[in-house]
């Protein structure tokens, strides 16, 4: 039996770079910033650097404190806030956590927060991204 998927957007990633990397831009209050993200699948929130918060004015310890755990076995502190989060002229209001720390310097895009919000198609042979909106506010 096949399926059939429609997608709005397409984009063409760079195989060069470790993992998939796409740019996006947080907005909220305070400011608005750009930054490449990865999409990352295995990844439960959206997680950003620190300094992108800052970046974006925020008192990052104000923040929705949560705890998660890291790959190395250890635990992360992150501080929530609310921001627009834009990629590939998608956009959504949404959750996204910022590190305590200075020294976490990827910035990804995980499942709560970002990809609950889409229907993705992955073609890694062809290093293609295709994306469409399942829910969210329009830009």
């Amino acid at each position: 039996m096949a399926y059939q998927l429609e997608f709005t957007q397409k984009y063409q990633y760079v195989a060069a770079l470790t993992g998939i990397n796409l740019p996006v831009k947080l907005q909220c209050a305070s400011g608005e910033f750009e930054v490449d993200a990865k999409v990352d699948t295995g990844a439960e929130y959206c997680i950003f650097a620190r300094e992108v918060g800052e970046e974006l004015g925020l008192n990052i310890t104000s923040g929705e404190p949560l705890t998660v755990g890291s790959l190395t076995g250890g635990s992360l502190r992150i501080y929530g806030h609310a921001v627009s989060l834009i990629a590939l002229d998608l956009k959504i209001d949404t959750t996204v956590y910022f590190c305590e720390k200075y020294e976490v310097l990827r910035n990804l895009l995980g499942r709560r927060g970002w990809l609950e919000y889409f229907q993705i198609g992955l073609i890694e042979y062809t290093q293609e991204l295709y994306l469409s909106l399942l829910y969210s506010s329009e830009i």
